[in-house]
């Protein structure tokens, strides 16, 4: 197997990191609030030295990886799509927490959601995925709640610190918080005995004097809550402990603070949310910040609202909309450490529509979206029935999709997906999905035992009702099976998603999402019976996915099996271009020579920004090796392989300086063509085989494009669309490298 790339050391010149770090390996406690590489070295800490070694998980060996949707053509006379999902953190079957504490491991549980062990890849990657947030307990009895998607994080335990949207580091040990920011030295506070320290918003900035612990406050407002007191802390105001008594010190001198002085503590519910300061004229300096004001129909500041930020969509990489929760008289908010990037911004509150802002690039300079107005919307009204007697379904959930602010909306029930916009439907069957921002929506309807249905477009306008009718409903098919090791040992903890074979149907990305349980076993019930994919992600970091295009069954249940191979070879390289730079972000397909009529097996990975690649987990032999758009509208061979059975050096591949271009016209008169998928075949000829080299789609003009085929002797098809028209090819067409390009006309027969 490939050696596995070294970590990143831990900066040996920084004091406090490094105690930080040992009590983080001690103590079995999570790093808090961190980003970037700082949370991914501790948090791989975390997994080696504090599961491992204090729970018997083994974590060597993980490779983590970013959560992607890796799409993959499949031809079977013509192209079609294939897109793989690699979405969420494996988890295991559900299972009761103080049983998972009494068998010596780490519990982990969604929002609302069962106890179930955490599996080692889950804790090596940390706090990112469609899982969070997530509740943790350690069999010590600590217990903690990670929100690191929204900003917060709470932990319980020997110590408790609740921090809102400041960018602090925390490690929790022995009834001691230390906290950190930046990882300056010296910059780290210690809140000894049972005392808490809660930040409600803004940056800390704590500071050691001798025997006495002393906090100064950069930004906003904090609280106090020890021994002898609860104090509150204000701008430019610090806090010391003398004689167990918190005092307040500053520019006007120290003051004892009385228990009575101090706001009452947040709840449980609230210290678990994201909160911002206001809008200030002159925002602090740090990470990306976005600003703004929430205001009603009628101009006046809303108090309570939400902002949500969703990314940008990049190919397929998944990625979900992070919100917080916004209190503020004047209806301000600031949201800031960001990670970079490209957003869109919404904007909610109870009673009203989405409004929305962006896309907005938030980077170094903070942006400031100004006033958003929020509007009361229309709604749709229609019923839920079921198909087979027109009976009335209760509790089936309505959303739309335009009114859902994620790319990527999971089938059945919404458990940790942000989408306030939602409707439950009556016993009647009648159900009014209200607050929908005026303009075209798409709604899907589901219940427990019934496959999705969506409706067609239906047109919202401000302050009216939309009459959608009758949605029926039918009972959903399944998927399920068996995953396998080499040797016929079941594999536990696998993911599997099932996602619709034709993603252009809909407005966002559906899936259904299975985990297999000790047995091996895994099912995706209430499924509608049409063309879908059942993608293998298994063991994050371990199993290279598999597709099957499978049809589901009206009623009953498709079986679907994996095994993986008993004798597991590995494919390592580095994709470059022509001129040696580097491809990056590429998604690639494996399959072997006579596996593309339909692809029912391949696997499937992606260059990262080097270049880089690997499968691992395959069988050897000869493949053939593919490079897949990010939206699945084209395939193209980029080499033959041999997968060794044991490992040899990576291969250096270059794309090739050919191109292959086209034009497909309708008969001799030379109009237009109907929409066209195009297949290019590689033809062998000593033995007259072919094997797939190409499918896309044809141009609006019939003009099409293959950039990139390896030399060869190639055969083009033009597979029209229409009902009743006939396919049109070309004569033999060779690409040698030295003639780069090469030009064929195809004129499809009447």
């Amino acid at each position: 197997m490939k050696e596995q790339p070294k970590r990143a050391p831990f900066p040996a010149d920084e004091e406090v990191f490094e105690r930080n770090l040992a009590a983080l390996v001690s103590r079995c406690y999570e790093p808090v609030r961190m980003e970037g590489a700082t949370r991914r070295r501790a948090l791989r800490a975390f997994a080696d030295g504090c599961v491992s070694r204090a729970h018997g998980i083994e974590v060597e060996g993980a490779k983590p990886r970013r959560f992607r949707l890796v799409p993959l053509l499949l031809v079977a006379a013509a192209a079609a799509l294939v897109i793989v999902l690699r979405a969420g953190a494996p988890t295991s079957p559900n299972e009761d927490r103080d049983a998972i504490l009494a068998s010596g491991r780490v519990a982990l549980a969604p929002a609302e959601g069962p106890w179930r062990p955490a599996t080692a890849e889950e804790l090596a990657r940390g706090g990112d995925g469609a899982l969070l947030p997530l509740e943790v307990a350690v069999p010590d009895g600590a217990r903690f709640a990670l929100r690191f998607a929204d900003g917060t994080v709470e932990l319980e335990g020997r110590a408790h610190a609740s921090f809102r949207g400041a960018p602090l580091e925390g490690i929790l040990t022995a009834g001691t918080a230390l906290l950190e920011r930046e990882q300056r030295p010296g910059s780290w506070s210690l809140a000894t005995g049972t005392g808490n320290v809660e930040l409600v918003h803004g940056r800390l900035r704590a500071r050691s004097d001798g025997a006495r612990e002393e906090f100064l406050l950069e930004h906003g407002a904090a609280i106090y809550d020890g021994p002898g007191g609860r104090i509150p802390l204000e701008e430019g105001r610090g806090l010391a402990l003398s004689a167990g008594r918190p005092v307040a010190v500053g520019p006007s001198g120290p003051n004892v603070a009385a228990r009575s002085a101090a706001p009452s503590p947040p709840t449980p519910s609230e210290a678990t949310r994201a909160a911002v300061p206001p809008a200030d004229p002159a925002p602090p300096s740090g990470g990306p910040l976005v600003r703004g004001r929430a205001l009603a129909p009628d101009g006046s500041p809303l108090e309570r609202f939400e902002v949500a930020l969703l990314p940008a969509r990049r190919g397929n990489e998944y990625a979900t909309a992070k919100h917080i929760e916004v209190h503020d008289a004047e209806g301000r908010f600031l949201w800031k450490d960001i990670d970079p990037g490209t957003y869109t911004l919404f904007l909610h509150a109870p009673g009203f529509a989405f409004t929305t802002s962006g896309p907005i690039e938030l980077g170094e300079t903070p942006v400031d979206v100004g006033d958003l107005r929020l509007a009361i919307g229309g709604s749709v009204r229609g019923f839920a029935v079921r198909g087979a007697d027109g009976s009335p379904v209760a509790d089936a959930l309505v959303i739309s999709e335009e009114a859902t602010p994620q790319n990527f909306v999971p089938l059945g029930g919404l458990e940790g997906t942000y989408a306030p916009i939602r409707a439950t439907s009556r016993a009647d069957g009648s159900f009014l999905l209200e607050h929908l921002t005026p303009g075209t929506h798409h709604l899907r309807i589901g219940a427990p035992g019934y496959a999705p249905s969506w409706s067609e477009a239906i047109v919202v306008e401000e302050g009216r009702v939309a009459e959608l009718g009758t949605i029926e409903l039918t009972e959903g098919g399944a998927v399920a099976g068996h995953v396998l090791d080499g040797l016929g040992e079941p594999i536990s903890g696998a993911l599997l998603i099932v996602t619709p074979l034709d993603q252009t149907a809909h407005v966002k990305t559906h899936f259904a999402r299975a985990f297999t349980d000790a047995d091996g076993a895994w099912r995706a019930p209430d499924l509608p019976p049409i063309p879908m994919l059942v993608v293998f992600l298994g063991r994050e970091g371990r199993d290279v996915p598999r597709v099957r295009p499978v049809r589901i069954p009206r009623t009953g249940t498709l079986v679907v099996d994996f095994t993986l191979a008993a004798s597991a070879a590995l494919l390592e390289g580095t994709l470059l271009e022509a001129d040696g730079s580097p491809v990056a972000g590429q998604n690639l397909a494996l399959a072997p020579p006579d596996g593309t009529d339909d692809f029912a097996n391949f696997d499937a990975a992606n260059t990262d920004e080097s270049g880089h690649f690997w499968f691992d987990e395959i069988e050897p032999g000869e493949k053939l090796l593919f490079e897949v758009s990010t939206d699945g509208s084209w395939i193209r061979l980029l080499a033959s392989v041999t997968v060794p059975a044991v490992p040899g050096a990576p291969l250096e591949l270059r794309r090739s300086k050919n191109v292959l271009r086209g034009r497909v016209i309708d008969g001799p008169m030379g109009t237009l063509p109907p929409p066209t998928k195009i297949e290019v075949v590689r033809l062998d000829p000593d033995t007259g085989s072919t094997v797939l080299a190409a499918g896309l789609d044809a141009n609006e003009d019939g003009t099409f494009a293959v950039p990139h085929l390896p030399n060869g002797t190639y055969l083009v098809t033009a597979h029209p669309l229409a009902e009743g028209r006939a396919p049109a090819s070309s004569p033999p067409i060779p690409l040698d490298g030295l003639t780069p390009e090469q030009d064929v006309e195809l004129s499809l027969p009447d």
